[in-house]
């Protein structure tokens, strides 16, 4: 399965080590979304929503603080942003999760997953 244009390729069995070296690029787990078994793609991003009147950006001290760094507001939703972890890593990113929903004010908070389009019935 190919994402983002080509960007993210996804591919069945375990990696060979050999060519992780070789290639350029982040190696990822991918998830099955149950039941119906969708593949789905981390990227490394998380959104989150404080409370309504809360700005996100606001907070970037204790976004820091969680290990992650705000990446981009929302300009219709100024109490949601974007963030990234820190270390740009993928694994990071969704080990933080906790963290963040413990901050004050959080609603919600989810990782950036990309699936493959599937047209509607």
């Amino acid at each position: 399965m190919l994402l983002e244009d080509g960007a993210i390729a996804v591919f069945r069995g375990e990696p060979d080590e050999a060519d992780m070296t070789v290639q350029n690029g982040a190696l990822s787990a991918v998830y099955g979304l149950q039941p119906s078994g969708l593949l789905a793609v981390p990227t490394g991003r998380v959104f989150v929503r404080f409370a309504e009147g809360v700005k996100a950006e606001s907070r970037r001290q204790e976004i820091n603080r969680a290990g992650y760094e705000l990446v981009e507001s929302v300009p219709y939703a100024p109490h949601a942003a974007w963030l990234r972890p820190r270390s740009g890593d993928i694994a990071a990113a969704l080990a933080g999760i906790p963290k963040l929903e413990q901050l004050a004010d959080v609603e919600n908070v989810e990782p950036q997953m990309l699936m493959e389009s599937v047209p509607r019935r």
